[in-house]
């Protein structure tokens, strides 16, 4: 196992040459982009066993307004000789807004996922762990037979 090497484990304390990775705390591990950040962090870590329903965040609106164009008989206008029916006259209504805002869906930033909580530890750096060789040739020992 190299130095540095990350691992979870179903334990409460990590255990002999191994430390705990507290930046790992509350938080999802992702892999390393191309020319990202070793070890970086984003977010509010989640709390124990919080259920983050969703994260916070915001929508952008835009709302320009809008004229609506009617067709209205004008009452007074010039009426058709043939009946009493007079001309139509378009009305344009002022321009304006809706209004409509939205607001943040949460107060505290993250995201929302089911998770399952591990303990993550880092092998230490400087432990070293002895590895029992194979011989490239096996000995008998005891008498030949």
């Amino acid at each position: 196992m190299p130095a540095g090497e990350v691992r979870f484990f179903n334990l409460t304390a990590c255990p002999p040459g191994w430390s705990a990775h507290t930046a790992a705390e509350g938080r999802y591990l992702v892999g390393l982009p191309a020319a990202g950040t070793l070890a970086g962090t984003v977010g509010t870590a989640l709390g124990n066993r919080e259920n983050r329903p969703v994260g916070q965040h915001t929508h952008a609106v835009t709302d320009p307004g809008h004229t609506h164009t009617v067709s209205a008989f004008a009452p007074g206008g010039t009426c058709c000789p043939f009946s009493n029916i007079c001309a139509l006259s378009n009305v344009t209504t002022s321009r304006d807004t809706t209004g409509l805002t939205v607001n943040n869906a949460a107060a505290v930033a993250g995201t929302n996922a089911p998770y399952v909580q591990f303990l993550v530890c880092e092998k230490d750096w400087g432990a070293r762990i002895c590895v029992a060789r194979r011989p490239a040739t096996l000995m008998r020992w005891g008498a030949e037979g």
